[in-house]
C-alpha cells in the first residue's frame, strides 16, 4: 500500500469539492476520467472536459454534469464509477459503479451504460441514488448545513487502490466531540484471504454518508442494522447467485463488528474463533493504552452480511484494509503515533492511515 493524501482542500461546494478529489484522482493517483458532461454544451465520450468546479461550460456545478472516472486495472477488471449531479443542487448526486465497465456512451445529461455480464443488463449498480427505476435519481453526498467544506482524501497509489475521503464545516470545532462530519465516501478492499472465496471478482465494501449528526456516521452506521446508510458489497460476484447487497434493495446491507485482543492484532477468517457484535462493544470504547508499549490498540473490523440477505449468500464478507476499531476514546482528529509521528487519524471509533497533518480548527 501507497498512501498519498489531499488534506485541508477548502472547496465553495460540494461540486468543488468533487471536482478536487477527481484532480487528486487523476493527478496524483493514477485514475482516469473516461467520459465527461458539463450538462450545458460540451461533453465527451473518451476524455475529460471539466476544467473547473464551477458553472458555465466545463465546469461540473451544472445540472445534470456528469463524469466517469476508472480506477486502474489491476486483477483483470475495470472498475468504473459515474458521478452525475442533480437537477436540484450540487449537494445531492448519484453514483453509478460498474465492474466490467461501462459501454454505451453518455450524452449531454444523460450518463453511460454498461453491458451484459453474468446474466445481469446492465452489469451496474446505485452506489448512491434511489432505486426508483429512474435514470436520474439523487440522494446526497454532501450536507448543505455544512457549507463550506474542509474536505481531506486518503488514496491507495497501488492495488487494490482503497480510498476514504471525509469532510467536515469549516464553522464546526475540530477538536470536540460534537464535531459534525459532513461527508463521507469509502471504497475499502477487503484484506487478502480474509474473504470466503477465492474467485470473488469484486471483494471491496463501500460506504457513503452525509449528515449533520457526529452521532450518525462511520462508524455507529456501518456497525447498525436500522440505518440507512450501512456498507454496500458485491456478494459472490462472478459465481452462482451473485448479488449487490445494499439497504434498500436487498432489505439487507454490510455491517461492521470488531474483534481483537489486548496487546495487538489478531485476523481471523475462521468463524469459530470470531466474537462479534452489531454495535461494537468488544473491545468497549474506553480502554487504556496498551500496557506495554503504552499505545493505542486497534482492532481490525470485520463485514457480515445483514439480516434479510438471501440464505444462500455467507454471512461472512471479509475484514477491512482501511479502517479499524480503536479502544481509546478520543475527540475526533486526535493525532495518534504508532510507528511514525502522526501516522494515524481519530474519527468517531475508529482510525485511518494518516500523514501527521493537524487538522485546522476554524
Amino acid at each position: 500500500m501507497v498512501y498519498r493524501f489531499l488534506n485541508t482542500v477548502m472547496p465553495s461546494d460540494g461540486a468543488d469539492a468533487l471536482f478536487q478529489w477527481k484532480q487528486f484522482m487523476t493527478g496524483t493517483i493514477h485514475w482516469t476520467v473516461t467520459a465527461s458532461s458539463d450538462g450545458v454544451g460540451n461533453f465527451s465520450n473518451s476524455v475529460d472536459i471539466l476544467s473547473s468546479g464551477g458553472t458555465g461550460n466545463n465546469g461540473l456545478n451544472n445540472a445534470l454534469a456528469w463524469f466517469v472516472i476508472e480506477m486502474p486495472t489491476w486483477d483483470g477488471y475495470q472498475r468504473q464509477y459515474c458521478f452525475q449531479r442533480s437537477n436540484f443542487d450540487d449537494s445531492q448526486w448519484q453514483i453509478t459503479y460498474t465492474v466490467s465497465g461501462f459501454l454505451t456512451n453518455g450524452t449531454l445529461t444523460t450518463v453511460p451504460t454498461a453491458g451484459s455480464y453474468n446474466g445481469v443488463t446492465p452489469d451496474q449498480v446505485l452506489l448512491l441514488g434511489k432505486d426508483s427505476g429512474l435514470t436520474q435519481s439523487f440522494q446526497p453526498l454532501f450536507s448543505q448545513s455544512t457549507i463550506p467544506y474542509i474536505f481531506n482524501c486518503i488514496a491507495d497509489d497501488a492495488p487494490p487502490y482503497g480510498m476514504f475521503w471525509f469532510a467536515y464545516g469549516q464553522a464546526e470545532q475540530f477538536g470536540s466531540p460534537s464535531i459534525r462530519i459532513s461527508s463521507i465516501f469509502l471504497i475499502d478492499p477487503l484484506l487478502p484471504a480474509s474473504y470466503p472465496s477465492a474467485f470473488d471478482q469484486d471483494p471491496y465494501v463501500y460506504y457513503i454518508d452525509a449528515t449533520t449528526s457526529y452521532t450518525n456516521i462511520l462508524m455507529p452506521n456501518i456497525a447498525n442494522s436500522l440505518s440507512q446508510n450501512i456498507g454496500q458489497t458485491y456478494v459472490r460476484r462472478g459465481l452462482t447467485h451473485q448479488q449487490f447487497v445494499r439497504q434498500g434493495i436487498t432489505k439487507g446491507g454490510v455491517t461492521a463488528a470488531c474483534y481483537g485482543f489486548r496487546g495487538g492484532y489478531k485476523i481471523n477468517g475462521d468463524l469459530v474463533y470470531l466474537n462479534y457484535v452489531l454495535a461494537p462493544s468488544i473491545p468497549a470504547n474506553n480502554q487504556v493504552t496498551n500496557a506495554f508499549n503504552e499505545q493505542d490498540d486497534f482492532f481490525p473490523i470485520y463485514y457480515f452480511a445483514l439480516p434479510g440477505v438471501a440464505s444462500q449468500f455467507s454471512t461472512y464478507r471479509g475484514a477491512s484494509t482501511i479502517i479499524s476499531y480503536a479502544s481509546q476514546l478520543r475527540y475526533n482528529g486526535d493525532l495518534l503515533s504508532i510507528n511514525n509521528p502522526g501516522d494515524y487519524l481519530y474519527l468517531n471509533g475508529v482510525v485511518i492511515p494518516w500523514n501527521n497533518t493537524t487538522l485546522p480548527i476554524l
